[in-house]
């Protein structure tokens, strides 16, 4: 039983560690745009994080698709993001 319970341990070790290094799927401005509320999401991960943000395409792009949303909102009502 105890080996069973090793080769438990080593698969999640290996699971994870993997997981981690796996990068993260880019997604463009236009995915953004139609997806608002990952947009929100990503925009409020990158934001808690400034420096690291701007070397990450999905932080650029989600910015981007949040300013396109400030720029053709209109005027008399608030943007909601």
């Amino acid at each position: 039983m105890g080996g069973w319970y090793r080769v438990l341990a080593v698969s999640v070790i290996f699971s994870a560690a993997l997981s981690a290094c796996w990068p993260e799927q880019t997604h463009d401005v236009e995915y953004y745009k139609a997806h608002k509320d990952e947009m929100t999401k990503k925009m409020a991960e990158c934001n808690n994080n400034p420096g690291e943000a701007a070397k990450k395409p999905n932080c650029v792009n989600a910015a981007a698709a949040s300013f396109w949303f400030e720029l053709h909102a209109p005027s008399n009502s608030p943007v909601k993001l």
